[in-house]
C-alpha cells in the first residue's frame, strides 16, 4: 500500500511539472509572438495595431478617464495618442534589449523603422 502511494505521488508530481512547464512555455511563446506580430504590423502598415485600439482594459480606462476629464475639464482626445506612443516606446525598448532579435543589423533596422513610425504618430496621424 505504501509503495503504491509513493509511485502514484511521484507520477502525479512529474505530470504536474511537465504540465506546468508546457503551460508556461506556451504562454511565453504567445506573449513574445504577439509582440513580434505587433512590430511587424506597425512596420508594414504604419498604423495603430487592432489589439491596441480595441483593448478592453483600455476601453474601461477610457470610460473612467472620461468621467474624470469631464469634472477636471480636460480633453479626452489628448490622452489616447499618448497611450499609443507609450506602447510604441515599450516596443522600441523591447527591440533594443531582446535577445530574440537575430543580429545587430536587424535590431537597428527595426528600431529605426519603429522610431520613424513614432515620429509620424507624434506629429499627427
Amino acid at each position: 500500500m505504501g509503495v503504491f502511494f509513493v509511485i502514484t505521488f511521484g507520477m502525479t508530481l512529474v505530470m504536474l511539472m511537465i504540465g506546468s512547464t508546457w503551460f508556461f512555455s506556451a504562454m511565453a511563446a504567445r506573449v513574445i509572438g504577439n509582440k513580434h506580430r505587433i512590430i511587424q504590423s506597425i512596420i508594414e502598415t504604419g498604423k495603430v495595431p487592432h489589439d491596441w485600439s480595441h483593448n478592453f482594459l483600455y476601453s474601461t480606462y477610457t470610460l473612467l478617464m472620461s468621467w474624470c476629464c469631464y469634472f477636471l475639464n480636460i480633453k479626452l482626445g489628448e490622452r489616447k495618442p499618448r497611450h499609443y506612443l507609450k506602447e510604441l516606446d515599450s516596443l522600441i525598448h523591447y527591440v533594443k534589449i531582446s535577445p530574440l532579435i537575430e543580429d545587430e543589423l536587424t535590431r537597428n533596422l527595426l528600431r529605426d523603422n519603429l522610431s520613424r513610425v513614432r515620429s509620424v504618430w507624434q506629429h499627427g496621424e
